[in-house]
């Protein structure tokens, strides 16, 4: 995984808000507009309607997440920390994570410390009486493998939260851009 300091000194990261969307991406520093294209690398996150898949205990769902090798968790951990300041955190796509976004999710699960996952509950309400935990768990379900017997140990039937420590890093170095 990359970190902050092996941004080359012409990109930053932006964090752009629309409504209840948000972009994460590598960006020219004196064009933050302009998508890097050394790193390259984006997530898009949004809270997701109610009606649809759940109220998710409130988290924001990826939507879209394409990187280039080694710099996708660099962006996670800012969509993480940003999702957290904004709401209750950030759970995988509903529909489909690719395998390299599912190991990415395992690492969150069970090596980060400084991440804390969260479980949440299926539209079904198998777990815990409460409405507001209930999300779709269809993802968590269709990649169960030998490393998992049961939807709730898959990675991706939780929401994660972390403290900013890398958006403040990001803000101390002059790395990261608000749009």
């Amino acid at each position: 995984m990359n970190t902050p300091d092996m941004l080359p000194d012409n990109v930053v990261i932006v964090i752009q808000q629309e409504d209840s969307l948000y972009r994460v991406y590598y960006a020219l520093k004196r064009h933050p507009k302009t998508p890097s294209r050394d790193p390259y690398g984006k997530i898009s996150f949004f809270r997701p309607d109610p009606n649809y898949r759940g109220n998710c205990d409130d988290a924001f769902v990826v939507g879209v997440a394409a990187a280039d090798d080694g710099w996708g968790p660099l962006l996670y951990d800012v969509a993480i920390e940003q999702s957290t300041i904004v709401g209750k955190g950030l759970t995988s796509d509903r529909s489909t994570v690719s395998d390299q976004a599912q190991d990415v999710w395992w690492k969150y699960l069970t090596k980060r410390t400084d991440v804390e996952s969260h479980q949440l509950d299926d539209l079904a309400n198998t777990r815990t009486p409460e409405e507001e935990d209930n999300c779709d768990q269809d993802i968590a379900r269709s990649t169960i493998t030998g490393a998992t017997t049961t939807w709730v140990d898959s990675p991706l039937s939780k929401r994660y939260t972390k403290a900013p420590t890398t958006i403040n890093a990001l803000e101390k170095a002059g790395k990261l851009v608000r749009l």
